[in-house]
């Protein structure tokens, strides 16, 4: 088994303000900033000259109001985040994947290595990828990379669009999380065998580690 898990709302909380959020505030087509941010900063490895040049054409955004340095936030992880990675890693191998863009990633996944990398055994991002939750190569790509059948993932987050339906259309399991911020559940994923429905990551835990026992 791989334990892969989201990060923001799962482990922890993204401190704003986020990539689109700063691009907000400086747009001239403001209602696009969320948009861009996904499919281009999210997906793209670095922000180039170019990269930058198109999202200022997209949104509108005067050069002279482009950040020299942007004022992003970090990531803080929940309190009781580290006590239930570290009884997943016991089970097996956790992976970090997380949709976010080039430019609050870095210093955010950081943050993620310096309190939660202990029982960690990678961190995966969608601008390294080149691709974003629920695109089904997330999965496949980790799994090939940790020479593991995309069957053996366990997918652990807590949006269902992206989360589970993602990781169950790469053919991975699931357990969504719901109450770290009031998660609704379809019924048909309520329903589906291949998902749990769990409080948060120490119902996770607790969930694995009952069906490791049961296969023991």
């Amino acid at each position: 088994m791989l334990i892969t898990t989201d990060v923001g709302d799962t482990l922890g909380s993204f401190d704003r303000p986020g990539t689109a959020e700063v691009l907000r505030e400086i747009a001239l087509a403001p209602d696009n900033a969320a948009k861009i941010d996904r499919n281009i900063l999210h997906v793209v490895p670095e922000l180039t000259d170019e990269v930058a040049e198109l999202v200022r054409e997209r949104l509108l955004i005067n050069p002279s109001d482009w950040p020299q340095i942007w004022p992003t936030g970090g990531f803080t992880a929940y309190p009781g985040t580290l006590a239930a990675l570290a009884r997943l890693a016991a089970l097996a191998p956790v992976v970090a994947l997380s949709n976010v863009s080039c430019i609050a990633g870095p210093a955010r996944m950081g943050d993620l290595l310096d309190q939660c990398g202990r029982h960690l055994a990678g961190i995966y991002t969608s601008y390294q990828l080149r691709a974003r939750k629920p695109q089904r190569r997330c999965w496949t790509t980790i799994a090939a990379e940790r020479q593991v059948p995309v069957s053996d993932i366990v997918h652990l987050g807590d949006r269902v669009p992206e989360d589970v339906r993602g990781a169950l259309a790469a053919g991975c399991r699931a357990a969504v999380l719901v109450n770290t911020r009031d998660v609704d559940v379809p019924g048909d994923v309520d329903r589906d065998p291949r998902v749990a429905v769990v409080p948060d990551l120490a119902g996770a835990a607790e969930h694995l580690a009952g069906l490791a026992g049961a296969a023991a």
